[in-house]
């Protein structure tokens, strides 16, 4: 559809699609649709082998960075989750996290909060490394 508004464009011939066109509309409402559905899948087949890495690799501890409330990035993983037992904290706290029930089905991890550090506790702790 570009390419032939562009070649429309180069050869000075009216395009294709004119602006506003329906049918211009519809082509792009089922990119987005298709394009939506291919990110969804995506997603869910990433967190679907993060989950079974786990698993496998029977990982029973995890360190992540709180985004904020209960939501947090895990480290080395493309994981993110909400794990309600951590108690208020300011964002950008490193937590440590016990890994609890992972249902490959649900693609769900249960973990529990086991403890935290402060991020200028982690700065220092770099700098002194």
């Amino acid at each position: 559809m570009n390419q032939r508004q562009l070649i429309q464009l180069l050869r000075n011939e009216p395009p294709i699609y004119a602006k506003n066109d329906n049918a211009l509309f519809g082509v792009l409402s089922g990119f987005d649709t298709a394009y939506t559905a291919y990110n969804d899948f995506q997603r869910q087949m990433e967190r679907y082998w993060v989950l079974r890495w786990l698993i496998q690799e029977k990982i029973q501890h995890v360190e992540g960075q709180l985004i904020r409330e209960n939501l947090v990035r895990l480290s080395g993983i493309p994981l993110v989750g909400r794990f309600p037992s951590i108690p208020e904290l300011p964002a950008n706290t490193v937590v440590t996290l016990e890994v609890g029930d992972i249902d490959l089905l649900d693609l769900s991890l249960d973990a529990r909060f086991v403890s935290a550090a402060t991020p200028a506790t982690v700065e220092t702790v770099e700098v002194a490394q």
